[in-house]
């Protein structure tokens, strides 16, 4: 047993272990000697664990994802669904594959978007430190002689110096952190509940500034899943449920409710997606309907929109440059104000 922290896993570890499992099954390795050679190269505790105890239970007669699917954590419904498909159809290698690519094309489009805000926010928190270094070692030192001249400070100065005065105990300072991270905590956990989670989904869905790049990132991974599912030969509803939960978003995950109950209805595909999606997948899906390539106009439609992400993050962060320029510039010129009307008013106030 590996000493230290119990490390969780993490989906890039998922992503890995497919993709090693491909490797080894093509190469002509069995399931068990496989799994037990991942087992022992595996970081992660709670992935050797699960790996471990998969091979143990196909030793003792389940099938792979049988096994796999005791640990609904780290393996979802979808992806097992995939591997018992690969299982009964002799291509499992095959589809590890595929599975491995499809994840890993979500997890960097996702990683993406994650790096693509950690700038702005690196410079925020750094603003804000420089704000509460000037404020304890200028405002504080300062201010007083302006109050004890009989100086009038501007209502902003004095609330801002009032604030800067109550932090300068450190043991004061920390209460308000540590409260502060308590009430960021709990409020990520209110937003992780049911309710609140799909309303500020359903916000950041039509929000003016995001909802393209969100939109395209959500409509390429529920059709990266679909493409998958329905290629390795799932039938076409279930593959359209299980691609609309794997994306985990109320807002495809309804549509995909949708369009099933309407293909159960006796629509075709394309009318059945019609009202949900934008006109061109309405032509890329009615196109592999009429030519009977519908796969690989799937394909074609999930390097559109892989495409298509990566367009409007590059926009994003050259536009971001000046964006942060300009925030950058008013914290400067706010806190100048702040600094500098008392020093003019005591200028004033002498007669120079």
């Amino acid at each position: 047993m590996r000493k230290g922290k119990y490390r969780r896993a993490k989906k890039s570890d998922i992503i890995n272990f497919y993709f090693h499992l491909s490797i080894l099954i093509q190469s002509g390795v069995a399931i068990i000697p496989a799994l037990n050679i991942l087992a022992d190269q595996q970081v992660s505790e709670e992935l050797q664990e699960a790996i471990s105890s998969s091979s143990e239970n196909i030793n003792s007669g389940s099938t792979l994802y049988q096994a796999l699917a005791i640990y609904s954590g780290l393996f979802p419904p979808e992806d097992v669904l995939l591997i018992k498909n690969g299982e009964y159809s002799g291509n499992l290698g095959a589809v590890l594959s595929q599975l491995s690519d499809t994840r890993m094309l979500e997890y960097k489009n996702s990683k993406k978007i994650q790096n693509s805000l950690t700038y702005p926010f690196i410079l925020l928190i750094l603003s804000l430190l420089i704000i509460f270094i000037l404020s304890q070692t200028v405002i504080t030192s300062v201010y007083p002689s302006f109050i004890a001249q009989g100086i009038k400070l501007p209502f902003y100065s004095l609330v801002f110096y009032k604030i800067s005065d109550f932090l300068k105990n450190p043991w004061v300072t920390l209460f308000v952190i540590l409260h502060l991270l308590f009430f960021i905590k709990i409020a990520m956990m209110i937003a992780q509940t049911t309710m609140i989670k799909e309303s500020l989904e359903k916000i950041a869905w039509n929000f003016p500034f995001i909802k393209k790049t969100l939109r395209s990132k959500v409509y390429c991974d529920f059709f990266r899943s679909f493409t998958l599912l329905y290629g390795s030969g799932i039938d076409i509803r279930n593959a359209i449920m299980l691609a609309g939960n794997s994306c985990r978003h109320s807002i495809i995950s309804d549509i995909s409710v949708k369009i099933t109950k309407e293909l159960e209805n006796g629509k075709n595909l394309c009318s059945a997606f019609e009202y949900y999606f934008p006109k061109f997948v309405i032509l890329f899906i009615e196109t592999g309907e009429t030519s009977g390539k519908l796969l690989y106009s799937l394909e074609k439609l999930c390097t559109y929109y892989e495409q298509d992400i990566n367009s409007r993050l590059n926009y994003a962060l050259t536009l971001l440059e000046p964006v942060i320029t300009i925030v950058m510039g008013i914290f400067v010129a706010i806190l100048a104000v702040v600094i500098i009307s008392p020093i003019y008013s005591a200028i004033m106030g002498a007669g120079l």
